[in-house]
């Protein structure tokens, strides 16, 4: 049932929309330094009582919340709809584990989408190249102030999708109190929910941008090695040299992304710009 919520990896037309939706709602005021985000991941833990059947009822419980739940993994985009999501895993999971082992983990490692969009998340995540997680906060000394604004940028972009499991929670009184069925229903009762929270959003909205089911077509899309924004400031899609990043190998994608747009933070704040 979950395949009815997939994100159009292999449409480029789909992503090129909610890229443009995320640009329009977060980036524009922020010279477009995240231009390519197409959702926000995030996970949440719908609520449950101890299953009575399954083999190994104690995996779903997560320690910490103190309840029984089932991890749920999803995808939101820049209006609040969850265009992936994932609902078979046992609480006691760790997002970053439950996350690769979902389906679209692995479509995404394979290089299914073009390389020019990605997927933002918090720190429970680790760096991919497809995806953009925070600056940890050094152990010693004080945080570069373009590592801070990197991280103040991502999280108003990602805070979108804390607000969707709001509201699917306060839209849904069934998931204020623990489910009292079996996972695998409970899977089903979360991506029910969340189709309708979709329909819901899409009924509002007088124009959609797009159409969270769609036709999978695989294109290329080629894009050009420097961007220039409307304020003047070019960017640059080549990374920061090794001894400019901090970093010690340029080996790990995930670390030459994010490097890269702390390198726009950068720019700008070197030209004297707001970000």
């Amino acid at each position: 049932m979950s395949s009815l919520i997939n994100l159009p990896i292999l449409n480029p037309d789909e992503l090129a929309k909610i890229s443009e939706t995320f640009r329009q709602k977060y980036g524009m005021a922020r010279g477009d330094i995240f231009k390519g985000c197409v959702g926000c991941m995030d996970g949440w833990l719908a609520r449950m009582h101890k299953p009575k059947y399954h083999p190994n009822p104690n995996s779903f419980y997560a320690y910490r919340y103190k309840e029984y739940g089932l991890a749920v993994q999803a995808v939101v985009d820049a209006l609040a709809r969850f265009v992936y999501v994932w609902a078979d895993a046992p609480g006691s999971c760790h997002d970053s584990a439950c996350f690769s082992a979902c389906p679209l983990a692995f479509a995404l490692g394979l290089g299914l989408m073009d390389p020019k969009y990605f997927i933002i998340a918090d720190s429970a995540y680790r760096d991919e190249e497809w995806m953009l997680t925070p600056f940890t906060h050094p152990r010693k000394g004080a945080q570069p102030e373009d590592e801070k604004l990197f991280n103040a940028i991502l999280s108003g972009h990602r805070q979108v999708s804390e607000r969707a499991f709001a509201l699917l929670v306060k839209k849904w009184l069934v998931f204020q109190r623990p489910l009292q069925m079996e996972p695998d229903k409970v899977g089903r009762i979360v991506v029910a929910a969340m189709i309708l929270h979709n329909f819901c959003i899409d009924t509002r909205q007088s124009d959609a941008t797009y159409s969270p089911v769609a036709n999978f077509t695989r294109t290329q899309v080629r894009h050009n090695a420097h961007e220039v924004t409307a304020d003047g400031v070019v960017y640059t899609n080549e990374p920061m040299p090794p001894h400019e990043s901090g970093y010690r190998s340029r080996t790990n994608d995930g670390k030459l992304r994010k490097n890269l747009y702390r390198f726009r933070v950068r720019q700008r704040l070197n030209a004297g710009l707001a970000v």
